[in-house]
């Protein structure tokens, strides 16, 4: 019996580790509760279960402390406060020094390091917003990362629902993850949880596994082969020697004394045959001690890891010669395999910026991989005089050619046509001709230095003459509003910018059809008045929470003007003050008393503290009856509206949910500047002047904000 109780022991405090902190109390409080249940003693601890008091007279002459069930009780209590003093740093143990119960010990330790603080909390949801995994990395070990995410959550008192769980593991995956994406969408609702979720993770990630097996086992077996018959063909030679001739020997390949070798520069062999070390020991080659590196890279991927040696065809270009072509001429070979653009010399770089984080290349072949840590602009110039920027540029110093990511190329708004004989890059008027080489298709640009050096009429990639801006173009621009709003606009002429290049043609939007389905409206009624005196408000949420801790919006509207303005807040109770601020805001700038204010029968709207600022400024409340919300239609519309704003341009746009916050103020503000009553904007109503979109830009582009000298 002794033995087994040691063997409890040492169990019990085997992999607990040591608290310090704040940081690694959940960890510690996680693996002692383990150590807890496996002595018996939680309850003691948590201090449910208090000493027992014997009730047998017969035993009155026997001390208190040495009855059995007394005994029991004081020897678990006696191993949880050993099992904590053992496993706290030193600093800690002088907290609990006056404590005599392992009871007073836990609850001194939680009330020290008390997790459930707003600063805490909002640090986790930091965390879970900028948790994603990396492609190619270990996909057991990332959602065993997410799933100590969600203990080190519980540990701070935040409660997540299930499909919750899922959709926020969901969101942590890249692109490649699709298929999964898209199976849990179409997945039966009855089974969408998240341990089904889980389920057919782990099933894609043996998947995977076993094709990287494969894949690997096809690379030994045909490195294994070579070696055999190199074997075979030394054994040969040694057995009949070689032939020898006075002049030209015969085992020679043909062409052989053309080959160079793009390492050591030498004639007579290729790359793959060359001896010579780099300075650095062939670092980035890929290769270690001649035996190729079958581990794949994680991060992005470069379609090309090795050009055919074209010197062997005087008729075809030199690889090496395709990185530049005199001094200011930079040739760029279009890669619909990679995924960033590429570029080899960190001179044509501007507006540098070092990464926080090595990126790396995996590359086709898994021999190795590249690295960036450097990312810019380039400043080109095409054949016919316009300027070209190219943005989000990586220096990869192995790179022995500069890659135009086609992918990039399209998401950045560029046509990309491979056709014989008239392939070509399109971007509204600007069209870049391509050259196809050797199997590749390659542009030639002029390298134009410093990105602020080019001239402001050359400029179309940086800024684009609003002309060459589509109907769909301003479709996105405008947080994907109607295209009748945006012809109106345009006809009326309310706002200036807005020029529509070619026809006015229907088209097909993705974001849209994936954000805005509903049901059918209730019936229409007129409920505007002859001013701005009648008000109307309503909560949407709860919502995922965003990076900035946002859970809810708050938004206030006009029944007379159109005006409409949202805001994100953390919880219901920012509600009020919000209100009060519109309030006195709109009174100032449109020079009317609010007569009236509908809202729903929600707390944040009927409660002591608004009811007592309405009554002091004369405004009557009306509110609806409850789960009526036809009944406040005109502010349940404008959410619904603003809801589906935000879904297109964070879907148009590749923005996670985190961002939502932003998306609604971006949303705001497209509202205000495009909302029409009596000839005039909410915008100009507002400021007294037209809103001017030309240099509105998509929500979600990427962009770089300078910091002047």
């Amino acid at each position: 019996m002794s033995n087994q109780i040691g063997t409890n022991e040492s169990s019990a405090l085997f992999k607990v580790p040591t608290l310090t902190g704040l940081d690694d109390f959940y960890l510690w409080k996680s693996a002692i509760t383990d150590s807890f249940l496996m002595l018996g003693s939680l309850d003691i601890v948590e201090g449910t279960e208090s000493m027992p008091v014997s009730t047998k007279t017969e035993d009155s002459d026997v001390p208190v402390e040495e009855k059995p069930i007394v005994k029991t009780w004081m020897d678990r209590n006696r191993k949880s406060m050993a099992l904590m003093r053992r496993t706290i740093s030193d600093a800690l143990k002088m907290d609990i020094e006056d404590c005599r119960s392992a009871h007073e010990i836990w609850a001194r330790l939680c009330e020290i390091h008390d997790l459930d603080t707003d600063d805490y909390r909002s640090e986790i949801k930091r965390e879970i917003a900028n948790f994603f995994y990396i492609e190619g990395g270990d996909m057991k070990g990332h959602l065993d990362d997410y799933l100590r995410l969600l203990l080190k959550a519980s540990s701070a008192g935040m409660t997540f629902a299930d499909q919750d769980k899922a959709l926020m593991f969901l969101e942590s995956l890249p692109d490649s993850f699709a298929m999964l994406k898209l199976q849990w969408r179409m997945m039966d609702p009855s089974k969408k949880t998240f341990n089904e979720l889980r389920r057919e993770y782990n099933l894609l990630g043996a998947q995977r596994a076993r094709t990287q097996a494969r894949s690997t086992a096809a690379v030994l077996f045909t490195k294994q082969k070579g070696g055999q018959q190199e074997s075979r063909t030394s054994a040969s030679k040694a057995t009949h020697g070689e032939k020898k001739s006075g002049g030209n020997s015969s085992t020679k390949i043909k062409g052989v004394s053309k080959i160079k070798c793009f390492k050591c520069q030498q004639i007579g062999h290729m790359k793959r045959d060359c001896t010579k070390k780099d300075k650095k020991g062939d670092e980035g080659s890929g290769h270690e001690n001649g035996q190729a590196n079958l581990s794949s890279a994680p991060g992005p991927f470069i379609g090309i890891v090795e050009l055919p040696q074209f010197a062997v065809d005087p008729t075809i270009e030199p690889a090496s010669h395709l990185v530049s072509v005199g001094q200011h001429t930079v040739v760029w070979i279009i890669d619909s395999g990679a995924t960033h653009h590429i570029v080899g010399s960190e001179a044509l770089l501007q507006n540098k910026k070092e990464l926080e984080e090595l990126l790396r290349f995996g590359l086709a072949t898994r021999t190795g991989s590249m690295s960036s840590s450097t990312v810019g602009a380039v400043a080109m110039v095409s054949e016919d005089g316009k300027a070209i920027v190219l943005e989000d540029v990586h220096h990869v110093r192995d790179a022995r050619v500069n890659l135009l990511s086609a992918n990039v190329l399209i998401r950045k708004g560029w046509k990309v046509v491979l056709e014989r004989g008239t392939s070509r890059l399109e971007k509204g008027s600007l069209v870049v001709p391509l050259t196809e080489v050797g199997g590749l298709f390659h542009v030639r640009l002029e390298h134009k230095g410093r990105v602020g050096e080019i001239n402001a009429a050359h400029a179309l990639a940086i800024a684009p003459k609003v002309a060459q801006n589509s109907l769909y173009d301003w479709h996105v621009r405008l947080g994907h509003m109607s295209l009748t709003g945006i012809k109106n606009l345009a006809r009326n002429k309310v706002i200036e910018g807005l020029d529509i290049a070619g026809e006015s043609v229907s088209f097909f939007c993705d974001a849209c059809q994936q954000s805005k389905s509903h049901l059918l409206p209730f019936g229409d009624s007129s409920l505007r008045g002859d001013g701005d005196d009648i008000l109307f408000s309503d909560v949407a949420g709860p919502l995922r929470v965003s990076a900035s801790g946002h859970r809810y919006y708050v938004t206030l509207g006009t029944t007379q003007s159109g005006i409409i303005l949202a805001q994100a807040i953390p919880a219901k109770s920012s509600v009020v003050q919000q209100l009060i601020k519109w309030i006195l805001g709109l009174e100032k700038a449109l020079k009317c008393q609010v007569r009236i204010l509908r809202t729903d029968r929600g707390g944040e709207y009927v409660n002591k503290e608004l009811e007592s600022w309405l009554d002091k400024k004369g405004i009557l409340h009306q509110t609806t009856p409850a789960y009526t919300p036809q009944l406040n239609g005109i502010a349940e519309r404008k959410n619904r509206t603003i809801k589906e704003m935000m879904s297109a341009m964070l879907i148009g746009g590749g923005v996670t949910m985190a961002y939502w916050d932003w998306a609604l103020t971006y949303a705001t503000i497209i509202m205000l500047s495009t909302t029409v009553r009596d000839g005039k904007t909410v915008w100009e109503r507002l400021f007294s002047r037209k809103v001017d979109v030309s240099l509105l830009q998509p929500f979600g582009c990427a962009v770089w904000y300078h910091v002047p000298a």
